[in-house]
């Protein structure tokens, strides 16, 4: 019997399957974009590795959300509800802070890579501030619609996304020199994490998915699972392909190293490197798809939390000061810094993902292992653990304190 908000009957099998697709277009992302370029630091085996570790780990923490939000008693919380709580005042207040450098940080993502993809697709044609106010417009416009017509929307970009990933798979897999996976370095794996951390952020998704699945548990679970397993297929594939599609440097952009250096995402110097119309036009579609596919769900998501935050000041929040707030802040962090792509994704990812999604579950799942078992408190403090020290090497990298830069951290160009 499941465990849930009510008894139900058994959900089929068809409701679990289109429950998932919301995780994997949850999923599929800035992340993708930005993985191959900063993975390609490390080589193929320790990224499929990390790749792996990353996703057990969020499978993890994914596991205790998705008990609290079918608990009979959780059904109507939100995140911000749940770990004050579980946790206590602040443990909201820092769920807020991290909610808030995640959702800035994934805008100013978005922005800047696709500023860069259509300043490489149309040279000189307008400069990159244009072509971000452009995308700024139309993408919010879309996120504004309200959320129904947003999920319609939504579903249309990712049935192309998903159609130009595999023509980008099968054109650009003819193009792969096997000798380039033999290159590897373990020791700046730490430095891939937060990357990987984004790629499969997927836990905004949770509390619909529960609502959706009418609070059935095992549902949810098999939702998750099913949704976070065909996106980890398709990061493993996306980064096997541009790994050795790609050399790790040489003269030109067409490099991992160039893109690296340049704030670029994979699709970039794929396209210089292959020098096909084809591969160029599905690589720009795909990566702009993957970009908007985030960004109109974020916007939505991001305006739903802004209003419920200045609800607890105000009665009833004025519309514009919740779309100032929402959208102001990244837009103007991306207009004044437009080489964020990479950096950006990094501090979400680093920062507010690991504290909101790893480090305060972590937290709530020390507390669960007081009425279980020696092996779920010995898991519980190893995803505390995992997590705080995330956070730590993240925090010490960006205070200067731990050095892993490219000039450091890659290679010696041969």
């Amino acid at each position: 019997m499941s465990t849930g908000y009510m008894m139900t009957e058994k959900v089929p099998f068809v409701k679990i399957f289109t429950n998932s697709l919301f995780v994997t277009g949850m999923t599929i992302g800035a992340g993708i974009l930005a993985l191959p370029i900063k993975t390609g630091m490390a080589g193929l085996i320790p990224s499929i590795l990390t790749v792996f570790v990353v996703w057990l780990f969020m499978l993890a923490t994914a596991t205790v959300f998705i008990y609290k939000f079918t608990h009979p008693k959780e059904r109507s919380r939100d995140y911000p509800t749940l770990f004050q709580t579980e946790i206590g005042p602040k443990g909201k207040w820092v769920s807020v802070l991290g909610y808030l450098v995640n959702y800035y940080g994934i805008l100013v993502a978005y922005l800047t890579g696709s500023a860069a993809i259509l300043g490489t697709l149309a040279p000189g044609c307008l400069p990159d501030r244009a072509w971000m106010l452009m995308v700024f417009v139309v993408l919010t416009g879309l996120a504004l619609m309200g959320a129904d017509r947003a999920k319609n929307a939504n579903a249309v970009i990712m049935i192309a996304m998903v159609g130009s990933f595999l023509a980008l798979l099968f054109l650009a897999g003819k193009h792969i020199d096997v000798t380039r996976y033999a290159y590897r370095d373990w020791s700046v794996v730490t430095s891939i994490i937060p990357i990987m951390i984004v790629a499969f952020s997927f836990h905004n998704v949770i509390p619909v998915v529960c609502r959706n699945l009418n609070g059935d548990q095992n549902a949810a679970f098999k939702a998750v699972l099913l949704g976070s397993s065909i996106a980890t297929g398709m990061n493993l594939l996306w980064i096997t392909v541009v790994m050795g599609a790609l050399p790790l440097s040489g003269p030109g952009n067409a490099t991992i190293l160039s893109a690296l250096q340049n704030d670029y995402p994979a699709t970039i110097p794929l396209a210089l490197a292959l020098n096909s119309r084809i591969i160029t036009g599905a690589g720009m579609f795909f990566a702009l798809a993957a970009i908007a596919t985030s960004y109109i769900p974020t916007g939505v998501a991001l305006t739903g939390f802004m209003r419920g935050l200045l609800a607890l000041r105000y009665k009833e929040p004025a519309g514009y000061a919740i779309l100032l707030l929402s959208f102001g802040p990244p837009f103007l962090v991306a207009m004044v810094y437009p080489g964020l792509f990479l950096k950006a994704i990094d501090v979400a990812g680093g920062f507010g993902i690991v504290v909101v999604f790893g480090i305060l579950p972590g937290i709530i799942m020390v507390k669960m292992a007081k009425d279980r078992g020696s092996l779920f408190r010995t898991a519980a403090f190893i995803v505390m653990i995992f997590f705080t020290m995330l956070l730590a090497c993240e925090t010490a990298q960006e205070a200067g304190f731990l050095k892993i830069g490219a000039e450091q951290e890659y290679w010696s160009s041969k």
